[in-house]
C-alpha cells in the first residue's frame, strides 16, 4: 500500500481465507479516474486523505488515480 494514502486494512488476509473457505472466488478490477487538472484531483483526494496526499499530488502534478478493486463472487452449484 502506498504510504501517501495509508496502511493496509487490518485482518484482510484472514477475511480472504474465510471467504475462500466458504466457496467465494475473487478477481481484481483496475480502473483509472482522470480528473484533468491537479486542482480538480486535489479537491477530492486532498479532502479524503489529507496533507500528505495534497503534497504528493502537487509535487508529481498527477491528474489521475489508479485503483484496484477486489470483487468476490460465490459460485453457485449447477
Amino acid at each position: 500500500m502506498n504510504a501517501i494514502i495509508g496502511h493496509p486494512t487490518p485482518g484482510l488476509d484472514e477475511n480472504e481465507r474465510d471467504l475462500k473457505a466458504a466457496g467465494f472466488r475473487s478477481f481484481d478490477i483496475d480502473t483509472v479516474q482522470e480528473y484533468g487538472t491537479t486542482e480538480r484531483i486535489l479537491k477530492t483526494y486532498g479532502f479524503i486523505f489529507g496533507r500528505q496526499a495534497i503534497e504528493h499530488l502537487r509535487k508529481t502534478r498527477r491528474t489521475s488515480i489508479r485503483w484496484r478493486f477486489r470483487v468476490y463472487t460465490l459460485d453457485k452449484p449447477s
